[in-house]
């Protein structure tokens, strides 16, 4: 594959994220960013799109990575270390207690994964307000907004949308998910182009072929095979929603 290629798909992603940025004011001049860096695909691809903005926008912002060791064993923090001195980016491991909370719930399944997010969350909430941080970026991509909006409605009953953007209770610090335009594929192919090895996280409860999340994921490919234009119909429609929201609670 020519380099021409390669250039385009990179500045593609970069140009979406960029979008996203503008269009929903993630980022302003001065922030303090902090990247939950888990070292899947699509946090080392976020971390890769925002230190070439570090460079090249006119927008000044510093950028922190961190990893949040959950305590299942195993997982390979050091690599993710190693990723950022490479890459010259400050890096914290922030290990928790969230893997003792979880045994004593003895949850499993759906409610396994939702408690262990929000204890990940409050970690990173917890954390920013510690050392100064005001934005938290989020590696969540458009194929998780759609899927989350599937999710909610078919398997909730509610219209609850995955906020591209979120004040924290105290408002004090800003949740962030530049890659709302950017789709999951996309993002495979960027980190293929880039070298960029995926360092695995030993969850015990990885998406299989039963869980809900997977099989809206399936039913997806399935209907896109038909009309090509479900997904971004889809994202246009959770854009459109975002987008309205933010200019009530502005006129408000």
């Amino acid at each position: 594959m020519s380099e021409l290629i390669f250039r385009r798909r990179k500045n593609n992603l970069i140009r979406k994220t960029g979008q996203a940025i503008a269009d929903f004011h993630l980022i302003q001049s001065g922030d303090n960013i902090l990247l939950a860096l888990s070292g899947g695909k699509d946090s080392l691809a976020l971390l890769e799109i925002l230190l070439y903005l570090q460079r090249k926008a006119p927008v000044k912002f510093s950028l922190t990575a961190c990893t949040i060791d959950e305590g299942f064993g195993g997982f390979q923090t050091e690599r993710i270390a190693d990723h950022c001195r490479q890459r010259k980016v400050p890096f914290i491991l922030r290990k928790g207690k969230i893997l003792d909370i979880l045994q004593e719930k003895n949850l499993s399944g759906p409610h396994f994964c939702s408690l262990c997010a929000r204890l990940r969350r409050g970690t990173l909430y917890t954390l920013a307000r510690e050392q100064g941080f005001n934005k938290i970026a989020l590696a969540h991509h458009a194929d998780d907004f759609i899927e989350t909006l599937l999710l909610d409605l078919f398997y909730a009953g509610s219209f609850w949308k995955m906020p591209v953007s979120l004040a924290s209770e105290r408002r004090k610090e800003v949740v962030i998910r530049p890659l709302v335009y950017v789709y999951e594929e996309e993002i495979e192919r960027f980190c293929q182009d880039q070298d960029l090895v995926p360092i695995p996280h030993p969850c015990p409860f990885t998406e299989g072929g039963f869980s809900h999340r997977s099989r809206i994921k399936q039913w997806l490919k399935e209907l896109s095979k038909t009309n090509s234009a479900i997904k971004g119909n889809l994202l246009s429609a959770v854009i459109r929603g975002q987008k309205t929201e933010a200019c009530a609670k502005q006129q408000f």
